[in-house]
């Protein structure tokens, strides 16, 4: 059941579709319930509480961010004010070519957050307009 919400959000973007993989993957056996409770944790604790396993280790989050930087860097650009303000700081000034584990660490948990935020809107949204045979 989740897998078939899911796959109604997917758009081709690649970061976008590996949230959804994420959420398909651990949630194929869950209730819709239990998949936005836990993206509602998401947007309350933030990847930096360890609840997306596979971006807890700066290996993982290094490589996610170099592997979806492009996407990144196109969200915090669409954004439009400096990374400083958005993350304060947590960023490092001293790279703002984002070379340096910390931002990346920093920009992966942003670009999964955000995107995992994203689907979760459309998916609400489905809901709240009766689109989807469930309720909420």
């Amino acid at each position: 059941m989740v897998e078939k919400y899911l796959e109604e959000v997917r758009n081709g973007d690649d970061l976008k579709n590996y949230v959804i993989d994420y959420y398909i993957e651990n949630y194929k056996d869950s209730t819709m319930e239990k998949m936005i409770l836990a993206m509602e944790d998401l947007m309350k604790y933030g990847c930096i509480s360890g609840i997306i396993p596979n971006l807890i280790y700066y290996e993982d989050t290094t490589n996610f961010y170099d592997k979806y930087k492009n996407n990144i860097n196109k969200m915090v650009s669409n954004i439009g004010i400096p990374m400083e303000e958005i993350f304060g700081d947590k960023f490092d000034k001293e790279d703002p070519l984002v070379l340096d584990i910390t931002n990346k660490n920093l920009l992966a948990w942003f670009g999964f957050e955000e995107t995992a935020s994203q689907i979760y809107e459309q998916i609400i949204e489905k809901v709240n307009s009766n689109q989807y045979d469930y309720s909420y």
